[in-house]
């Protein structure tokens, strides 16, 4: 039985192979690439699709609401607000902690995208969004994924999850959070910094 860890990119001991077992490879078969756990490698563009769930959405398995050539939008199965979409890149990058400051434009083209899609399922205007990233090892799926959300949250231990941190001075754009807004996390990377958990 899998971890709970395993579900947030980590690994534990219990998931290694024994180092007694050894399978053989047949001559067709690669070794598999080794990468870091989340948020420890780089963005990724020869990634197996097989192995990610967001590499692989078909609207059997998920319901699209939006999508064009660069981003898909979708509902989250596990809805922590009254509406909440998740937007994904089709190219393959491990998560926020992946991204510099060349991706600033993508992360408001995925704004942009999930702000679109939110008028589709809800053009009420006067609705409270927020718009943001989990930041490792506070992510489920290791493929970078901006939640779109439409207020109120479904409870407050859901709204947890997505706490907004104010800087603590103005030499920062976000406090200490396991969430990034997408205008902190666009105002760090233009800024030649790095989205964290910590103050940054």
């Amino acid at each position: 039985m899998p971890s709970l860890l395993s579900c947030f990119g980590g690994s534990t001991e219990s998931s290694k192979p024994s180092p007694s077992v050894q399978t053989p490879l047949l001559p067709t078969q690669q070794q598999p690439q080794q990468h870091g756990h989340a948020g420890t490698r780089p963005v990724d563009k020869s990634v197996d699709a097989s192995r990610c769930v967001f590499c692989a959405i078909t609207p059997d398995r998920f319901n699209i609401v939006l999508e064009d050539d660069d981003y898909i939008c979708f509902t989250d199965r596990s809805p922590a607000a009254q509406h909440h979409l998740l937007v994904v890149p089709r190219i393959h990058i491990a998560n926020v902690k992946s991204l510099t400051a060349q991706h600033v434009g993508m992360v408001r083209e995925m704004q942009a995208l999930g702000a679109k899609a939110l008028q589709v399922v809800s053009p009420d205007a006067k609705a409270e969004r927020r718009f943001g990233f989990h930041i490792p090892p506070f992510t489920s799926v290791d493929h970078l994924h901006l939640h779109a959300l439409e207020l109120p949250f479904r409870s407050s231990l859901r709204s947890l999850k997505y706490r907004i941190a104010a800087p603590p001075s103005s030499g920062y754009h976000k406090g200490w959070s396991w969430f990034a807004e997408y205008t902190q996390a666009c105002g760090i990377l233009a800024d030649g910094g790095r989205v964290s958990v910590g103050r940054c």
